[in-house]
């Protein structure tokens, strides 16, 4: 009996606390900073090449969408105690730029989307910090496993297109090539400021050319900084962390060429992530933050064109002589009645207007929500 007792308790105690044994430890940004600044947690475990042991994710609140639950919850289950996760909020993120990056605050709060402070957030924050940097969409099969490679202090994950992405990053702290990276974010970001605009496009902001975040702050600037890089950065081959790339084969042609090696680990290895691609930043969450006033655009906006069909249908004075050009051949006959009087029932008016005023509402709204999804 005394045996039966000592292993249920021992069974109570690891349902109670194996969960956190197995999942590591999870800091907030503040617990983060102040355990790295008073040293109170060792940050000497690595995952190889001097890159600690941290995984970040970034998101808008700590309330993540459901769809990406699943998904944190596959990296508590993957990670052992070693590790810490951190999740960073936009609440985070300005003071965290003040600090490690002062000369690039101006430009950091001057973005017009929030996806681009997020991006260049995380460019300082591997700078800084190091670890391991993983979007909220990918899924955790198995702990991961980067190249054993000494020279290789920063491991970018592979795209389907054979270029690198910035869905998986990896660092070790105060790495050169992400000094490249903020510098060439700010170059940009200068250019951009520079750009002379037109009077239309003064006139009308709706006309300005806009500049892609893929190329102000995302995969084609980290992929041109890579490309220009002299530093020795490894690439996480596509088969094996994004478990959704038909076209990527073993060969990893753009890899820096003293990573022969990488052919081999993308053959013997195992998937280690799944990218889902949900592409959350681009559109959902954000309109979520727009709802009421999605609503309000969308009643004022059929409210305007349904009352601009009314008024043509029913010739308010104003519309009247809008399209009194049109008949001016009124007086053909002695008692002036016009030749071309309109003979157009309501009802054909109807079946008329009504597509034409669905179509003109979808199409203004698919642009009102175009410019909204990436604020």
């Amino acid at each position: 009996p005394r045996l039966v007792l000592v292993f249920f308790f021992f069974f109570i105690i690891l349902f109670i606390f194996g969960e956190k044994i197995a999942n590591g430890v999870e800091m907030t940004p503040d617990e983060f900073l102040d355990a790295f600044q008073e040293k109170k947690t060792s940050f000497n475990s690595t995952i190889g090449n001097g890159i600690p042991k941290i995984l970040h994710q970034t998101w808008k609140t700590r309330e993540i969408l459901p769809m990406h639950e699943s998904y944190a919850q596959s990296w508590k289950l993957c990670l052992d105690e070693s590790w810490i996760r951190v999740l960073w909020t936009h609440e985070d993120m300005e003071s965290v730029v003040e600090k490690e990056a002062p000369y690039m605050l101006n430009i950091w709060k001057n973005f017009g989307k929030w996806i681009e402070r997020v991006d260049s957030f995380r460019y300082v924050l591997l700078k800084r910090y190091g670890g391991v940097y993983v979007d909220l969409d990918i899924e955790c099969l198995r702990a991961p496993i980067l190249p054993k490679d000494g020279d290789c202090g920063v491991v970018l994950s592979e795209s389907p297109y054979h270029r690198v992405q910035n869905s998986v990053m990896a660092s070790k702290p105060n790495n050169v090539f992400w000094d490249e990276v903020i510098k060439l974010v700010m170059t940009r970001a200068d250019e951009r400021k520079q750009r002379k605009t037109t009077f239309a496009e003064n006139l009308i902001p709706f006309l300005q050319k806009k500049v892609p975040v893929h190329n102000s702050t995302g995969v084609s600037l980290l992929y041109s900084a890579y490309a220009d890089s002299k530093s020795y950065i490894c690439k996480l081959p596509c088969k094996n962390w994004e478990g959704r790339c038909d076209a990527c084969t073993s060969s990893l042609s753009k890899c820096n060429p003293n990573n022969a090696t990488l052919d081999k680990i993308s053959e013997t290895l195992p998937m280690f992530t799944v990218h889902h691609g949900t592409q959350s930043w681009m559109r959902d969450a954000r309109l979520a933050d727009h709802r009421l006033l999605l609503i309000w655009i969308r009643i004022s906006l059929m409210i305007t064109l349904v009352g601009i069909l009314a008024a043509v249908h029913f010739r308010i004075p104003v519309f009247t002589r809008v399209t009194s050009i049109f008949r001016r051949r009124n007086n053909a006959s002695s008692n002036d009645k016009p030749i071309y009087r309109s003979r157009i029932s309501l009802t054909t008016r109807v079946l008329i207007g009504t597509p034409l005023i669905l179509s003109i509402h979808s199409m203004i709204m698919s642009i009102i929500e175009t410019e909204l999804a990436t604020v």
